[in-house]
């Protein structure tokens, strides 16, 4: 039995194609991913999918160096802060998330 499909959908700053692009590259490379759509022009990534957590897609498009300015988990806002570098270590992305 399929688990059930959950939707991701969250709003990026994305200045040009180059921007959207990256966000596209790393999504195409996950695994799990059952369909997605990087928009540029409605600064969005909606992404579906039936065994990846939302924070594992966050911090892969955080890995990009792109704002993730808002999220949506199954159609519910999820409050967060992400920041590009982590203090410490440049190599990882920080994300916060309101929920604990």
């Amino acid at each position: 039995m399929a688990d059930q499909e959950h939707h991701y959908k969250f709003g990026i700053i994305m200045h040009c194609g180059g921007c959207s692009g990256a966000v596209d590259r790393v999504l195409k490379k996950l695994d799990g991913i059952t369909k997605y759509e990087v928009s540029l022009e409605n600064q969005t990534a909606d992404v579906y999918t039936e065994i990846l957590d939302y924070d594992t897609v966050l911090k892969t498009i955080a890995k990009t160096g792109k704002k993730v300015t808002s999220g949506e988990n199954d159609g519910k806002e999820v409050p967060m802060e992400v920041a590009t570098e982590q203090p410490g270590n440049p190599d990882e992305p920080a994300i916060v998330t309101g929920a604990e």
